[in-house]
């Protein structure tokens, strides 16, 4: 059963190319074919006979146009409803197309903005591209994955479609809650490193010059800190606060500039408790 759906899957993949070939896409062939090759290769088949092949290729050739200029460090999104007038191939579902420097986290944390809104994911593609592009980030080269780091960059291409939406304040908030997503996860991955040395920082505060607390609680809040260096936790954000009592109430000032991950953007307004 499992070779029969690979050689469906591979006929499509012939007739997908196909259409590439005989002019249904604007780029170059050879970019085209190397293009839908990897942007298809994760799909399970019964996804992809919900399609037929020209709309395959045209939804594989649109993601490729809107990522022929892309600047490193940023997200490219858009979010569109697709017909045969404007984008050559039509669906019930709508459309959430981004374009980021390869990382972790992007898949969930897009997932996550979707759901938000109570929608529902009907398909994703995934695909991850070398990429080489000129010095005014446009596209000059699709690449293998796996080639050398030294030869163009790692490129996320997402695809997601969900339940069709039509109401522009409702995309409009689809787009922010997105953005913010992907700012996070920029600011996570991006500063994971500094967070741990942080948190080796502090374990070593704890053992060699603790705080006057109960022992049992140090030795407690030291064992957890050294359980999350070991790999068991996921660094999303840090930062530092001043504790004071005024007035007899606790209060806790950020501290300007001590954050980092998710919490480095975050103002610098008091919290009490």
């Amino acid at each position: 059963m499992h070779d029969q759906l690979e050689r469906v899957k591979s006929r499509l993949l012939e007739a997908i190319l196909d259409c590439a070939r005989s002019g249904h896409g604007k780029v170059e062939t050879a970019q085209a074919e190397a293009f839908i090759r990897r942007y298809y290769q994760s799909i399970q088949e019964e996804d992809l006979c919900q399609y037929q092949p020209a709309d395959l290729c045209e939804m594989a050739l649109g993601h490729l146009s809107f990522g022929n200029l892309h600047h490193r460090g940023e997200s490219s999104l858009r979010i569109y409803n697709p017909t045969q007038a404007e984008n050559g191939w039509e669906s019930t579902h709508t459309v959430i197309e981004m374009i980021n420097d390869d990382m972790p986290f992007l898949v969930d944390s897009l997932g996550m903005a979707i759901n938000k809104h109570g929608l529902s994911i009907h398909l994703t593609i995934h695909p991850v591209y070398r990429v080489r592009r000129d010095s005014e980030n446009r596209l000059v080269e699709v690449m293998e994955q796996n080639g050398s780091g030294s030869n163009g960059h790692l490129e996320s291409f997402m695809h997601f479609e969900i339940d069709q939406v039509t109401d522009p304040e409702l995309i409009r908030k689809l787009e922010t809650d997105i953005e913010k997503a992907m700012r996070d996860v920029r600011a996570s991955v991006e500063d994971w490193r500094h967070m741990r040395v942080k948190a080796r920082n502090i374990s070593n505060e704890l053992e060699f010059n603790p705080p006057p607390l109960e022992t049992q609680m140090v030795k407690e809040c030291l064992a957890f800190i050294k359980w999350m260096e070991e790999d068991n936790f996921t660094f999303f954000g840090y930062r530092e606060y001043k504790y004071q009592q005024e007035e007899e109430k606790d209060v806790l000032y950020r501290i300007p500039g001590s954050g980092l991950g998710i919490l480095r953007d975050e103002d610098d307004q008091q919290h009490k408790s």
